[in-house]
C-alpha cells in the first residue's frame, strides 16, 4: 500500500521505502521500542478527555433546499 502511493500520490513522491528496517522488524508481534513506550490506562474518561484537546466536533452542515450551491455550517451546535 504505501509503494503504491509512493508511485501514485506527489505528496509521498519523496519517501523511500528501506527493506533493511523493514527485514529487522519482528514478523509478528511489536517492535521493543514500541512496547516499551506504550502505557494502558484502565480509565476510559482518559480518552474523551484526550480526544477533546485534538479533534474538534464537526460542525453541523445546513444546506438550503432552494439553491444547491449553498452550504452554511453552524458552528455553534
Amino acid at each position: 500500500m504505501l509503494q503504491w502511493l509512493i508511485n501514485h500520490n506527489p505528496h509521498y513522491a519523496t519517501y523511500h521505502i528501506d527493506n533493511t528496517i523493514i527485514e529487522s522488524l519482528p514478523e509478528d508481534g511489536v517492535p521493543i521500542k514500541i512496547l516499551a513506550a506504550i502505557k494502558q490506562e484502565e480509565d476510559v474518561g482518559i480518552i474523551d478527555a484526550e480526544m477533546d484537546a485534538y479533534v474538534p466536533e464537526a460542525p453541523t452542515v445546513i444546506l438550503d433546499p432552494n439553491d444547491n450551491s449553498q452550504c452554511f455550517y453552524d458552528l455553534d451546535k
